[in-house]
This record gives C-alpha cells, structure tokens and sequence, in this order.
C-alpha cells in the first residue's frame, strides 16, 4: 500500500516535470520567434492604375508576404473631391469598391499591409495617402451590359440541393435572360467533379459560384435565407461590377447523320490592350437525364466540354473559334439535339483567391473571373421524357410504406411493403412506364398506363435489389432512373 502511494507520488511529480518542460519550450520558442521575425512585409503585386465605369463595382487585387506572416492588410479609398479616406480590409488578397453612377469623377486608393510583430506598416504606393493609384472613371455604357454566369454545384444524393435548383430554374428566363447558368452534377459526370473540386475546393453542397467565384454561396446560409431576394442581389451584385469590355456571339449546328455538334463563338475586344482568358463552351442538356434528391429532373446540367482552352484577343480585335464535339463517341449516344444548351464563357486569365466557405474562409481557390457569356439552343422542338424516383429515396429507411428516416451508411433500406413513386415530365405524353424489381434470385416487371404513375411493391423479397423506372412517351422516346436498396419483405 505503502510503495503505490509512493509511485503514485512520484507519476505526479513526472508529469509536473513534463508539462513545465512543454509549458517553458513552447512559450520559449514563442518568444524566439518573435525575436526572430525582424523582416518587413513585402507588397509583391497590386493592381495600379486601372480604368473604371460610373456605377460598377472594381475590385482591387494585392498579394503579400512575410517570413512569419501578414497579420493586416487595408485598402484606403475615396472619390477624388472627398477629403477623407475610408478603409476596409484587403486581407484576403482582393477587396471591391463601389463606383456611384454619379457623380462621375476619379477615384484614388492605396494599400498598406503589417505583420505581427509590427515591423511595418509598409505601403504601396505609400503609407498615408500621399501618392496613391488612380481609378479613372467613364460614363457608364448603357451599350454593354454584363451578364452573369452560374455554375451550381449539386448531386443526385443531396437532400438540400432542390430546393436551389427550383429558385434558379423559376428566375432564369430564357427568352429575356439576365444570367445564365450550368448544373454541375458532382456524382454523374467525372468532369462536372473535376470542376467542382479542383478548381473551385469547394467545401459542400449546394453551392453556386457567380462568375467563376467573384460571389459564392450558399452552403454557408440558413435554409430559411435561401430565396429569391438572395440571389436577386447576388446576381445583381455581380452583374453590375467592372468587367473588360468583351463580348460573345455563338452559332450551334448539329450532324444528325454523323451525331456530330459544330459551334463556331466570336470574341469582340473593345479595349486598347490585349485580352487573355480561357475560353469554355458548356455542353448542356435541359432536360436532364439525371433526377435530383425528389425525382426531378436538374435543368441545364453539364455533360461536356465542347471547347476548354486559352486564348487571347488583340486589342479592338475580332477573333473566332471554331469546334466539332461528337457525340456517337462520347458516353452520351442517346442525345437529343433538341435538348442540348449551349453556353460559352470566357474566364479572365487573372486570378484572385477566394473561398467556397466564405463565412470560414479555410476552403480557398484561384478564382478567374468570367467577364462574358453567351448561350444559345441547338435546335428547336419537343423536349424529351424525363422520369425520376421520388420514392424511395437513396439513403432513406422505408418501414411499411412510411418514410423513416436516414441510414447510417446511406443505403436505402425497404422493410415491408412499400409504393415507388415517380415524377414524370412529358411533352409528347406518356404511353407507359414500366417498373422492373431486379434482384440476384428474382425479378419483377409490372406496367403502367395510367397516372399516377406508382405501383406497389409487396411480394417476397429478401437482399440487394436494383429498381428501374422506364417511361415511353408516344413519339417513342424513353428516359429512366434508377435506385439500389436492400429490402426485406414477406
């Protein structure tokens, strides 16, 4: 009893002696550092003298560095008759300043950044005003206009993602558009996924990026803040910043012999320097072939790239591009000409970081900014079907026909008897949708001719199935879905 309470004593007195270790080394190496952060920040690239448009939005871009770390950074502005300079962080490495449509005059501005153990502030082009860059300000052009570009990132999988894609659907117009915009589905196209994770980091879904990521949202909002209005301002926001003086035209022809997709886009550069960026051309469908989280179709969701490439525009110059994207070689045979969307985009060479959690700022991306864009349809006619499962869901548990709740490891799971649903889109009308059960030891086929277009499952059934809803409409066109879930049934 003796020797525990003396062993006791002495584990406590070793792990004093360590923690004091730890406590002494740390706050030791601390304060070295400090010591030894003794180097000013640098100010490597600012974005100097720029032109401006009365009512725009510029933004200025600066990166910085320091051998420990820029601890500030402030963006000081004013218009030119102001006596007072106003600041705002520029901490992130890009900040914006709204130009009034009036009244019109210059604006000025300068930068100052400082590190943590305050060995500045050091400015470009000066530390207090004295010298600074000049933003020289034009009448706003009512001939050019600024059209958004939106790329939404989504998957069959999330339960969230809907109720975006139903917003942007009921703003876009498609007759008189103010943006345009692409549905990337994450888990149904390797490219579409690219995207989304290598360029864009992005953190969750849904998110959308406006403008190849001058805007983002909206993961990091309620769902009760997910509206209209907010995307109204966003879109408005980004519509109304400076962009170069570039615009688009596109022409879109389709092979129906070869199953082939020419479009030829033209560039118009309206500025006295020459312009590089990154010419993308979108290849859409608008029905998709791909159901969301309720068994709707996503509208304008990307299938490929027609045209992916760099380019460059000579200053007052017009240049075309011109490419053949062939469908009987890609994945997508089964296309419709007349529900192919096309949208060309071109994306500015320059970079400026930004984040897809912009509430955390820890998920960040080179964004390029898309300063143009265009769309246009390849041929007219009737839409085909769509179907999609709204019942059962992926990764649901289904008790007797009731709704549960989620699974632990997202498989969908069927106890008892239970009714597949389907939402069903057909501009030439439905003929039939057929249901098939496909397990490992049986299957079921069951017809549909009538809405709604359900049936109930109730017969025996153990283990891994794959369910199939098939829909014809009467010019005989097809489109299914699909589900996995494991059921259980007497």
């Amino acid at each position: 009893m003796y020797m525990r309470l003396i062993l006791k004593v002495v584990v406590v007195i070793i792990a004093i002696l360590l923690i004091s270790s730890a406590y002494v080394i740390f706050f030791s190496d601390e304060e070295n550092n400090k010591e030894e952060d003794n180097e000013l920040p640098t100010i490597d690239e600012i974005t100097g003298n720029k032109p401006g448009t009365a009512g725009k939005i510029i933004i200025i871009s600066v990166t910085f560095s320091d051998n420990i770390g820029v601890t500030n950074a402030t963006l000081y502005y004013k218009a030119a008759r102001a006596s007072d300079w106003s600041a705002k962080s520029i901490l992130t490495g890009s900040a914006e300043i709204a130009i009034p449509p009036e009244p019109i005059e210059n604006w000025y501005y300068y930068v100052t950044v400082d590190d943590a153990a305050g060995n500045g502030p050091i400015g470009d082009p000066s530390t207090d005003g004295g010298i600074f860059y000049t933003i020289t300000v034009s009448d706003n052009d009512q001939d050019f206009v600024h059209q958004a570009f939106l790329e939404e990132g989504t998957a069959t999988w999330c339960s969230n993602c809907p109720l975006i894609s139903d917003i942007l659907y009921e703003l876009y117009d498609s007759d008189d558009p103010d943006f345009y915009y692409v549905s990337m589905v994450e888990d149904m196209n390797e490219k579409a996924n690219e995207r989304l994770y290598d360029d864009y980091n992005i953190y969750g879904f849904p998110t959308i990026f406006f403008d190849g990521g001058y805007e983002t949202c909206c993961v990091d909002v309620e769902p009760v803040d997910q509206d209209k209005t907010l995307f109204k301002e966003k879109i408005a926001r980004v519509s109304s910043r400076d962009v170069p003086q570039v615009s688009l035209s596109m022409e879109a022809a389709w092979n129906e012999n070869t199953s082939e997709l020419t479009t030829m886009v033209t560039v118009e550069n309206q500025v006295e320097t020459s312009y590089k960026g990154r010419l993308k051309i979108y290849i859409t469908e608008i029905i998709s072939r791909w159901s969301d989280w309720n068994g709707n179709p996503f509208h304008f969701a990307f299938l490929d790239y027609a045209m992916d490439k760099s380019v460059e525009i000579k200053e007052n110059n017009v240049t075309s591009f011109s490419t053949t994207w062939d469908a009987s070689s890609s994945e997508y045979e089964d296309i419709y000409p007349q529900n192919l969307w096309i949208v060309a985009v071109l994306f500015n060479a320059e970079s400026v970081q930004k984040y897809s959690d912009p509430s955390q700022n820890e998920y960040s991306f080179d964004a390029h900014f898309a300063d143009a864009v265009t769309a246009t349809r390849v041929l007219e006619g009737t839409l085909p079907p769509s179907i999609g499962i709204s019942s059962p869901k992926q990764g649901m548990l289904y008790l007797f026909d009731r709704e549960r709740r989620k699974t632990l490891l997202g498989t969908t799971l069927i106890i008892g008897k239970t009714t597949i649903k389907t939402t069903v889109y057909a501009e030439a009308e439905v003929e039939k949708v057929e249901f098939t059960i496909k397990g490992a030891f049986r299957e079921i086929t069951e017809t549909v001719h009538e809405e709604p277009y359900e049936w109930t499952w109730h017969k025996f059934s153990f283990g891994r199935y794959i369910i199939t809803v098939k829909l014809y409409d009467k010019e005989g066109r097809t489109a299914t879905d699909s589900i996995d879930v494991i059921a259980f049934m007497l």
